[in-house]
């Protein structure tokens, strides 16, 4: 089968670029971050948490504009808030979908 593939001229793999996008799982949560960026202020350098981490030196210091201030249980309520306006929208978006149901509905009864 795969020599006729081969012969046929088609790829043996699958192409990546015809597989639709999926966002990718954030590979370090922010309480994760929030603890290098304290580990930072306490003294460790900079070169040997991305090391440990596995990253260069931009990511971190984006984490530590953004999230410098920002204490665990603050990240904690963050994604509680997150997740509740998440909810919140799609409630929104469903009832929106109704009401242009019922009108549909209505236009043609009339």
């Amino acid at each position: 089968m795969l020599d006729e593939l081969i012969a046929r001229g088609l790829p043996t793999h699958p192409n990546p670029r015809n597989i639709p996008h999926q966002t990718s799982k954030k590979r370090h949560t922010k309480e994760a971050r929030i603890r290098a960026i304290r580990e930072h202020e306490a003294g460790r350098s900079q070169a040997e948490i991305c090391r440990q981490l596995n990253i260069t030196a931009p990511p971190f210091y984006r984490w530590k504009k953004q999230l410098g201030m920002m204490t665990n249980s603050d990240a904690q309520r963050l994604r509680t808030l997150e997740k509740d306006n998440k909810e919140l929208k799609q409630m929104v978006a469903d009832l929106l979908l109704e009401k242009r149901v019922l009108k549909i509905a209505l236009e043609k009864k009339l």
